[in-house]
């Protein structure tokens, strides 16, 4: 694919997705795709500003893990190590790709910045990367990390959670739980409403709270089923600047009965807030994340909605479809990473999509704004009276007053945002 001034945009072959290197044919449509006749069936090549897939044929082995953009490059952490993305070296190699980083090879489960570092939690320890090469830190077995204030860093472990400091110019461990934590595997970290609060989710079921109190020992608080959360393991995380977890049955929040983190009272409810934007108060989101000035990305009922907060709206959200986000197969979701431009990264098992802002979003921050012509099939007059068929110039009408109703049948075609759709 090339642009206006014959450069080299875009290239796709056999090696890079194709069935085939075979093309006939090309076709473009109104939604900017490309149709390619091949040797064997068609396929449809998106614009490469709009969807991309990176996946072992362009550098990127393994599950993906965790994503986190450091000094304007992404990086992600796979289940075969730690890969960089390089962009496109000239028309020799136009397509970007990801490289391995030297010496990061292996499982890798999180990735953190402090400062100007980029930091990742493996199964042979905690590793500073440097582009160049990666460097172990803290030689044990470390599977999620949290950067908090003052430059320290959490880090959680096989069996409990270490919290790091800086210490001239390496780092030395300030507190450590174990029994605390029952020697379980530290999986997910969030910080938590209150200053200095720590949440934490473990390989089991249930959720931590460590208050960490300058001065003294710190506390650990547990809750679990009897506390309102579902059964299974449990992830903490942060959306519109509180405390949430995810958990199998959906989005629950904390509602902390005396207002205190040290407080060992309070339950877990369903977060039905966003629900009720879509007429549906008995389920929380499955999937929930922040987006670049307001609004949210949310997964409620099996879709994908951008919801911008609008007191008009049914639920206090107006919400606009994401079906670009519901193309991306189920094995390719585990995590999600939201550029500031809007550009976001979604990766699984299956490797790494990008869905370029316009491609998501629209002309607007709220959604995509879908513009395509139907295509009228059939007029009908009441019930049985046809007076338009599909084909040839529509005849003008004059219609009796007796006569008020139409009916229209006509087909919407649109690839890409087939959900976006609204009847009335």
């Amino acid at each position: 694919v090339l642009d206006s001034a014959f450069a080299l945009r875009q290239l796709r072959n056999r090696a890079l997705g194709l069935e085939n290197d075979n093309v006939w044919y090309v076709a473009p449509d109104h939604q900017g795709g490309l149709w390619l006749a091949l040797d064997n069936g068609i396929a449809r090549l998106e614009r490469a500003d709009h969807l991309s897939l990176f996946n072992k044929q362009l550098g990127l082995l393994g599950t993906v893990r965790a994503l986190q953009r450091h000094s304007g490059r992404l990086y992600a952490a796979t289940s075969q190590g730690i890969y960089r993305l390089q962009p496109g070296r000239g028309p020799e190699a136009p397509q970007a790709q990801f490289e391995p980083v030297p010496g990061a090879a292996g499982e890798a489960w999180a990735l953190a910045t402090v400062g100007t570092e980029l930091y990742a939690a493996t199964p042979r320890g905690l590793l500073r990367l440097d582009g160049a090469r990666a460097e172990t830190v803290l030689p044990e077995h470390a599977r999620s990390l949290l950067a908090l204030p003052g430059g320290r860093l959490a880090v959680g472990l096989r069996e409990g959670l270490v919290v790091l400091a800086r210490e001239g110019a390496g780092w030395a461990p300030r507190l450590r739980l174990e029994g605390e934590v029952a020697g379980r595997e530290v999986r997910a970290m969030a910080a938590g409403n209150e200053p200095g609060t720590i949440w934490l989710g473990t390989n089991q079921e249930g959720v931590y709270r460590l208050a960490l109190n300058p001065g003294g020992a710190p506390s650990v608080t547990f809750w679990g089923t009897e506390a309102g959360l579902p059964a299974g393991p449990v992830e903490p995380f942060r959306a519109r600047g509180r405390l949430l977890v995810r958990t199998r049955q959906g989005i629950f929040f904390f509602e902390n009965a005396s207002g205190g983190p040290s407080a060992g009272l309070g339950t877990f409810k369903p977060y039905l807030e966003l629900s009720r934007a879509q007429a549906d108060s008995a389920r929380p989101p499955a999937w929930l994340m922040d987006l670049p000035g307001g609004g949210l990305a949310a997964e409620m009922g099996g879709q994908f909605y951008a919801l911008q907060p609008d007191a008009t709206a049914p639920g206090g959200f107006a919400r606009r479809p994401l079906a670009a986000l519901a193309r991306i197969q189920e094995d390719v979701a585990e995590r999600t990473l939201i550029d500031s431009d809007g550009t976001l990264w979604r990766g699984g098992y299956e490797g790494l999509v990008r869905i370029g802002a316009q491609a998501l979003w629209g002309s607007r921050a709220a959604g995509p704004a879908v513009e395509f012509g139907a295509l009228l099939r059939t007029v009908r007059l009441g019930r049985d009276s046809v007076v338009f068929r599909g084909a040839g110039a529509a005849p003008a009408l004059r219609l009796p007053y007796l006569f008020g109703t139409l009916r229209l049948e006509y087909a919407a075609p649109a690839f890409d945002y087939a959900a976006g759709t609204e009847y009335q």
